[in-house]
């Protein structure tokens, strides 16, 4: 009897000292649930001037213009919005490389697809679409076979004399993608 009483016992011991436990985690979830910004803490990293000069941020080449007046004049070039289109979100820019012409970019959306035109006075690659497995071939003046890319893209390239064109669309159909590339004809 004695032992079946001890073993009782024990075992109250052990209720009893799982609730206490059982109680103070949820009373910690519940106060670490309500702290306020002013209670927490927090450490500050100080950054030497070594640290600094190895964060230093290359500048962004690219330049947002206000129209494509402005795009032309920077880049020296005959850009063309695409003719008589209902087009929305329209956004001029350039894009300058020391090692290059200035670029051109314009971009907009038509139907629901989204555009990207670009255009230098350069024969390397200008477009600003990296895919892997799609190669846009050199063209030929006229030539605006529009290809389509791994991700479902449209892009075609063309030369215009010394003028390099590349139009990309995501989301587009193959009919409002010519109609657009028509437009600037």
């Amino acid at each position: 009897m004695k032992r079946i009483i001890s073993a009782f016992l024990a075992a109250a011991v052990c209720t009893a000292a799982m609730s206490i436990v059982l109680t103070a985690c949820s009373s910690k979830t519940a106060d670490s649930s309500t702290t306020t910004p002013e209670s927490t803490s927090t450490s500050t990293v100080t950054e030497t001037a070594e640290d600094a000069a190895d964060n230093t941020q290359i500048p962004s080449p690219i330049t947002d213009r206000a129209s494509l007046d402005e795009v032309n004049e920077a880049i020296g070039s005959a850009m063309k919005r695409p003719a008589d289109l209902e087009l929305t979100d329209e956004a001029w820019a350039t894009i300058d490389d020391e090692e290059k012409n200035p670029i051109g970019q314009y971009t907009f959306t038509y139907n629901g697809g989204t555009y990207t035109l670009r255009t230098a006075k350069d024969t390397g690659d200008i477009s600003g679409v990296w895919e892997n497995g799609t190669t846009l071939g050199n063209g030929r003046e006229g030539d605006v076979t529009a290809i389509t890319t791994e991700n479902g893209g449209l892009w075609s390239r063309w030369f215009d004399g010394d003028m390099q064109y590349s139009l990309y669309a995501e989301g587009a159909a193959m009919d409002d993608y010519t109609a657009v590339r028509n437009a600037m004809a």
